[in-house]
């Protein structure tokens, strides 16, 4: 990465970490938020609903890690490839999840296609399966004195 770019990305986290603890306070009022945008010479005032000021906050979040982000809008259909890189696992194991059942898809033609809801609801279930394992492995450990205690 050229230093320039590096240089940039770690501004750009900056100002987002900073603008986030502005944000924030603002995020569960139940009323639109106004702002006041000004470029050079010309002011505007933007009114935004409270669920795009929630949304705002978690990019600003994911920038001030330095973390990369991509928006896919609901309905959109996945080739197998994107699924895969989006739940960071080989395409062969997608593969196999599908062919199991585990996550719904569609055959255009011969290809596969995976709806952005479906893929979302098996990693979210998948996630949530992995907390409890994790709960269960960490009260386990606390009643065999292993060392992890509960504070």
């Amino acid at each position: 990465m050229k230093e320039y770019e590096y240089l940039t990305k770690a501004l750009d986290a900056t100002l987002a970490k900073y603008s986030k603890e502005v944000l924030s306070p603002y995020a569960n009022k139940r009323n639109t938020i106004k702002f006041k945008a000004i470029n050079n010479n010309k002011e505007d005032l933007i009114e935004l609903p409270p669920a795009v000021v929630r949304i705002l906050l978690k990019i600003l979040d994911i920038m001030a890690e330095h973390r990369g982000l991509v928006i896919i809008p609901e309905g959109r259909e996945l080739s197998p490839q994107r699924a895969a890189e989006i739940l960071n696992i080989p395409l062969s194991e997608l593969i196999k999840l599908l062919m199991e059942e585990k996550i719904c898809y569609h055959k255009v033609g011969s290809r596969y296609r995976i709806l952005i809801e479906d893929l979302m609801a098996y990693r979210n279930d998948n996630e949530e399966k992995q907390e409890a394992i994790l709960k269960e492995l960490v009260a386990e450990a606390q009643e065999l004195n292993l060392g992890y205690g509960s504070g």
